[in-house]
């Protein structure tokens, strides 16, 4: 069978969205997220006991595939899972 440009282009999108949650903090914040939704970095950091920096970086590869979406409230950021992230805490939950 011939792989079309069509099957390229879905593979792509597919590793994207699994390379966001492929990382133990990823995933914690994920299910942070999910139990608890609209937290700033600063919650998140302090909940998860992880350097500020680090946090941030991680919830921009998150946001970047597709997982969770940004909410400006003033000069703070909210985040909540998408519903990509939330079909990515099913499957996570399945296994």
């Amino acid at each position: 069978m011939k792989r079309t440009k069509e099957d390229s282009f879905i593979y792509k999108k597919l590793e994207k969205i699994f390379k966001g949650a492929a990382n133990h903090r990823r995933l914690e914040i994920l299910f942070l997220l999910q139990k608890t939704p609209g937290l700033s970095v600063d919650q998140i950091a302090t909940q998860t006991e992880v350097a500020f920096v680090t946090i941030a970086s991680h919830l921009q590869k998150l946001n970047h595939s597709g997982l969770i979406s940004k909410n400006y409230v003033g000069r703070t950021v909210i985040h909540h899972l998408t519903k990509r992230g939330k079909d990515i805490m099913t499957l996570c939950r399945m296994l």
